[in-house]
């Protein structure tokens, strides 16, 4: 019980520095932040930091995370005083070695000892028992978690603004994608059923100041490893991602690769050339780096015109130009 509650919190913690983090270094998506490489690195730190103050904070404050509040426990030292900030901090810097196996090293040597202490708790002296809180207490540590969880949740989400306005104002051309059904507009017929779709793209090397791209494609298939299933240059219409595989060469260290996805023709549905969305990644170690963009349309792709433009340091490097079908 206590793990799950404070699970709850360390979720809350997570999501709120994913939101506002991620995005500044490189690791945005549409819908929200993705943990590759330096973004990954600088989340895992901040949220690791965070949650380490929470346990060893509280439980040489209190004698408890909200958890083992919630769960009716406390950590007290060996000979039954409190825990002082020596010995949690002792405790929870050797949950790195407990949690080995999702705790199984912790488990096993708990098993072993009388007093079911695991590593941390033999090296700090410290061990865990029951404790009757009381009823109040308790559930003010479920409160106090679900406070955190909820909390970080909806702050992270009210991140999402400053991240879109990073976006080259891609909401407002969605909202007149999803609109285009109650509109009239002057903007011209859109692409005709059986028109000739761009050809596959399949991109030349291009050279650019400290990098270059050797390849560009786009498809609705990505793997792990951000080889391309479904290459194509001619896309049906629908609710569903397309990706941009890229591979880049040569680069310098913390260089920047950013997709820029912009309509050339839609119709109604938007002006055209409109910037429908932007986002990048960052290549901390440089040299040879495959990667790939995810772009969808809110509420859906509509037919159309579109192209993916890359820049390795704000410098163009390769244009990739498909077509949505009716």
């Amino acid at each position: 019980m206590a793990q799950i509650i404070d699970g709850l919190a360390a979720f809350g913690v997570f999501f709120f520095v994913g939101m506002s983090v991620a995005p500044r270094f490189g690791g945005r998506t549409e819908a929200g932040f993705d943990l590759t490489g330096a973004p990954a690195l600088i989340v895992i730190a901040v949220v690791t930091a965070v949650l380490f103050a929470y346990f060893v904070l509280l439980e040489a404050a209190l004698g408890a995370t909200f958890g083992k509040l919630a769960a009716g426990i406390r950590v007290r030292s060996a000979d039954g005083g409190r825990v002082g900030i020596g010995a949690s901090l002792i405790r929870n810097l050797l949950r790195i070695v407990d949690g080995i196996g999702v705790y199984l090293v912790g488990g096993v040597v708990a098993l072993l000892t009388k007093r079911k202490q695991r590593l941390g708790d033999l090296a700090a002296r410290t061990v865990v028992i029951e404790h009757d809180w009381g009823g109040g207490a308790r559930v003010a540590g479920v409160f106090a978690a679900v406070a955190i969880g909820v909390g970080g949740i909806v702050g992270g989400f009210l991140t999402a603004p400053s991240m879109q306005a990073m976006q080259a104002q891609a909401p407002p051309v969605e909202e007149r994608i999803a609109r285009r059904g109650d509109q009239k507009t002057q903007a011209g017929p859109g692409p005709q059923r059986g028109a000739e779709a761009p050809p596959v793209q399949q991109a030349q090397p291009a050279a650019v100041p400290g990098g270059m791209m050797t390849s560009a494609v786009m498809t609705s298939q990505i793997s792990d490893s951000h080889e391309p299933l479904a290459v194509a240059g001619r896309f049906a219409a629908g609710q569903y991602p397309l990706y941009c595989a890229f591979k880049a060469v040569n680069l310098p260290r913390n260089s920047v690769i950013k997709g820029v996805l912009v309509a050339e023709d839609v119709g109604g549905a938007a002006p055209p050339e409109s910037r429908l969305a932007e986002t990048g990644v960052a290549a901390v170690d440089g040299g040879s780096v495959p990667g790939h963009f995810k772009f969808t349309l809110n509420p859906a792709w509509v037919p159309g015109r579109y192209r993916v433009e890359l820049y390795i340091n704000d410098r163009p490097a390769q244009t990739v130009r498909f077509a949505v079908a009716p």
